[in-house]
Formats: structure tokens, C-alpha cells, sequence
């Protein structure tokens, strides 16, 4: 006679916490393998966030003249598609505001090559009226002039759209920064412990 056949109860008991020992443990595990990939899924958004306002901050900072360089707007990585879907795990706001941020920075591109467009004109209506008045014509320099004033408008808009484009986009790139802000803690906070 076996020793479990002499005490079934303890047979059942001890199987019993063995079922609660295994669930307990993959429940844990499933819970630190999530938490992995959260903070993965963070950590690979605020790579790119930070990316995209880094050279946001760039073009603002020196907006330069487009009219010979052919500046482009910054984008989200298409690599980063599958993941800003998958980030609907951690907050479904986060794939609404990438999708924002796409929408935002495609005009600021827009924006940014009506600027490069307006300038290129500015230039060359200031060149011919330098060679106008170079060789003394009145006529086209005050043509020139009389065409330059509406260039010039239309520059100066497209500036000031790029520049609250850019500014709509610096503060999506602060929403996203604040969806990602309490799965990037969570990590850090563990690896203190």
C-alpha cells in the first residue's frame, strides 16, 4: 500500500496546491512578459518621438533658405507602423495621435514647400529687379516691384502656417510623450529595485 493511498486527502491537497503553485506562477510570468513588451513597445515609440521633435526643433531653429536646399518635413518611420498598431495595447489614444502626427506632418512638408516655392520666387523677382535697375529700365523694376508684394504675402503665409504646423506637431509629439510616460517609468522604476 502506497503512503498517498493511505492519506488521500493529502494526495488531493497537495495536488491542488501544485495547480495554485503552476497558475500562480504562469500568471506571474504572463504579467512580466507583458510588462517587457509594453516597455518595449514604449521604449520604441519615444525613440521615434524624440527623433521626430529633434528635427522639428532643427528646422525651427534654423528655418535657412529653401530656395536652393531641399529641405523635407520629418515623418514617422514607416518600420514603426506595425508597432504604433500593436501600441494600441497600451493606450488606443496613442494610434489615434500618431495618426494625428502623420496627418500634421505631411502639412507641415506641404507647408514647408510652399515656404521653398514663395522663396525661390522672391529670389528670382529680386534678381530681376536688380538687373532691371542694373541696366536702368523703370518699367520692370517697377513691375518687379508691383509683382514682388504678393510673392512676398504669400511667403510670409506659408510661414506662418509652417510654423503653426510645426507647432501642432511639437505638441502632439507632447501628448504621445505623455501616453508613453507611465510604461517608460515602470521599467525604470524596476531596474532601481
Amino acid at each position: 500500500m502506497a503512503i498517498w493511498d493511505a492519506f488521500p486527502f493529502t494526495a488531493a491537497l497537495s495536488a491542488l496546491f501544485g495547480a495554485a503553485a503552476g497558475f500562480g506562477s504562469a500568471t506571474f510570468q504572463e504579467q512580466l512578459r507583458r510588462k517587457k513588451r509594453f516597455h518595449a513597445l514604449a521604449a520604441a515609440l519615444d525613440v521615434e518621438r524624440r527623433r521626430i521633435a529633434d528635427e522639428l526643433q532643427a528646422l525651427r531653429a534654423d528655418p535657412g533658405d529653401y530656395a536652393e536646399v531641399r529641405v523635407q518635413a520629418p515623418s514617422v518611420h514607416r518600420w514603426l507602423e506595425r508597432v504604433i498598431v500593436d501600441s494600441s495595447e497600451l493606450d488606443p489614444r496613442l494610434v489615434a495621435e500618431f495618426l494625428l502626427l502623420e496627418r500634421i506632418l505631411h502639412n507641415t512638408g506641404v507647408y514647408l514647400e510652399a515656404s521653398a516655392k514663395a522663396q525661390r520666387h522672391t529670389s528670382n523677382l529680386h534678381a530681376s529687379i536688380e538687373r532691371a535697375v542694373a541696366a536702368g529700365e523703370a518699367r520692370a523694376v517697377a513691375d518687379g516691384r508691383q509683382a514682388l508684394m504678393p510673392v512676398e504675402q504669400r511667403r510670409a503665409l506659408a510661414r506662418a502656417e509652417l510654423d503653426r504646423s510645426m507647432n501642432a506637431a511639437l505638441l502632439s509629439l507632447s501628448a504621445i510623450e505623455q501616453l508613453l510616460r507611465p510604461y517608460l517609468r515602470d521599467r525604470f522604476r524596476s531596474q532601481r529595485t
